[in-house]
């Protein structure tokens, strides 16, 4: 059988819609399981202005190793888990290298920022500022990465601004 924990092999686990956190948080009371759910972090525009939101990586699927023939009931019916995926009646296994991947590209915290970034020409939402709320095109990069001209239209007219890229969205 298994030795130790680093001989189970890795589950990919269906979780309940929006509850990968709960699934994950009542896998990890168990004794003997790991598990890996991975978050993106993104910028989205909200009335309130410029917010951080964490949504999961892969929608409704995290990755649990545990003792598969000891611990089968216990993490299938954990709360938030709908499932073992599998194939008929064969359980797929997630290549332990694959994990490690995942979990090098991750902060600390199990999750990663989703970057989107600008170039010449994309459509993008004011955020902040005196502008908050207009839709304007990137027609330049300056100063790096700090800075981005876009032309947007004000008053019935086209306007040329320079406004700093992370008050930006990607359309």
């Amino acid at each position: 059988m298994y030795d130790s924990d680093e001989d189970f092999d890795w589950h990919c686990v269906r979780a309940k819609v929006k509850r990968e956190k709960v699934a994950a948080s009542s896998l990890e009371q168990l004794e003997g399981v790991q598990v890996l759910c991975p978050h993106l972090r993104k910028r989205k525009r909200t009335r309130r202005g410029l917010c951080w939101f964490e949504e999961a990586m892969f929608p409704g699927y995290l990755f649990v190793r545990f003792d598969f023939q000891k611990q089968f009931r216990e993490v299938c019916y954990a709360r938030g888990v709908t499932g073992i995926v599998h194939f008929g009646s064969r359980y797929a296994k997630v290549p332990a290298d694959l994990i490690d991947s995942l979990r090098a590209d991750l902060e600390s915290s199990g999750s990663t920022a989703v970057d989107e970034e600008l170039s010449e020409g994309d459509r993008v939402a004011i955020a902040e500022g005196a502008f908050s709320g207009l839709f304007a095109v990137v027609v330049g990069m300056n100063s790096g990465k700090d800075r981005v001209r876009v032309l947007l239209e004000f008053l019935g007219r086209q306007v040329d601004a320079e406004l700093r890229a992370d008050n930006l969205i990607k359309e």
